[in-house]
């Protein structure tokens, strides 16, 4: 589910303009496309042929809007989803005959591709998805040779910057779910508890990474809810922190030392990763 709250949510936009780019315009085999990327000795990978996805899109038919209103938009995991889709047909990737990646290879555009996605999913129109719904997704993999579906869930494993570096470098195309916790701390200066408790979900694409000075792998999504009434999918780069235990404070994030949050705000509201679901075609 995608609330709309830009008081809890700091974006960092960037652009690629200026940086050196290389890569074969396809991949050699039946695998999705990357490119190397470097900035100020800062340097990784990304998808170039991903779209970039707006859930408010003016051509998503307006049955899957609450009410026909685009503004209160729940389709962040389908848009996402068909991001991460189309990034593998527009690769060139071979797709089999009958079968549901082939169904979806025959469509045309956004609106067709969320629809796709918004019934595969089930997604809820005033609710959204369900969280591990975009494992249908990846059993998509079937219908692509030499590929295999790949997930993660946070209550069993960490999901930290470098296990997402990996999906790219192995060309594994996905989305990542986060919910956003509000912080609550109780006692003393000396001695104090914090706790989170989860108020809505969000899914975003992932796009890439690069490494920056400090060996993080920092972590490139498309954003596919309009924050600045963009016409498509805003790009933000984050790194997965932990949260990290202090002298005086005791932190009980949701899953326990295997959370990673991957921005917060001064309000105490953390985006904590959930979930990865995607086809790995190397």
């Amino acid at each position: 589910m995608t609330k709309r709250n830009k008081s809890i949510v700091a974006l960092c936009v960037l652009s690629f303009a200026g940086f050196a780019q290389s890569g074969a315009a396809h991949a050699g085999q039946n695998e999705v496309s990357n490119r190397n990327f470097c900035f100020l000795l800062q340097c990784g990978k990304y998808y170039p042929y991903m779209p970039r996805y707006n859930q408010e899109d003016s051509r998503i038919p307006a049955s899957l809007f609450p009410n026909g209103d685009r503004n209160h938009s729940q389709l962040c995991s389908p848009t996402s989803t068909a991001m991460a889709m189309e990034n593998i047909i527009a690769s060139h990737v071979r797709i089999s005959r009958n079968t549901q990646a082939m169904d979806f290879a025959g469509l045309n555009g956004i609106g067709d591709h969320v629809s796709y996605f918004a019934s595969l999913l089930n997604t809820d129109v005033s609710n959204g998805t369900g969280g591990t719904a975009r494992q249908s997704y990846s059993n998509m993999e079937s219908g692509i040779p030499y590929a295999s579906p790949t997930h993660r869930i946070s209550s069993s494993t960490a999901i930290s910057g470098d296990y997402l570096r990996d999906r790219v470098n192995y060309r594994d195309s996905g989305s990542l779910s986060n919910g956003w916790y509000k912080q609550t701390c109780r006692g003393t200066w000396f001695k104090k508890t914090c706790t989170y408790e989860r108020d809505y979900g969000h899914v975003t694409a992932i796009n890439g990474y690069y490494r920056n000075f400090f060996g993080k792998s920092i972590v490139r999504f498309y954003e596919p809810n309009p924050w600045w009434s963009q016409s498509i999918a805003a790009i933000e780069y984050y790194e997965m922190k932990n949260v990290s235990n202090s002298w005086n404070t005791t932190h009980l994030p949701p899953h326990g030392s295997r959370s990673r949050y991957k921005s917060s705000s001064f309000s105490g509201v953390y985006s904590f990763v959930e979930n990865y679901y995607g086809i790995n075609t190397n």
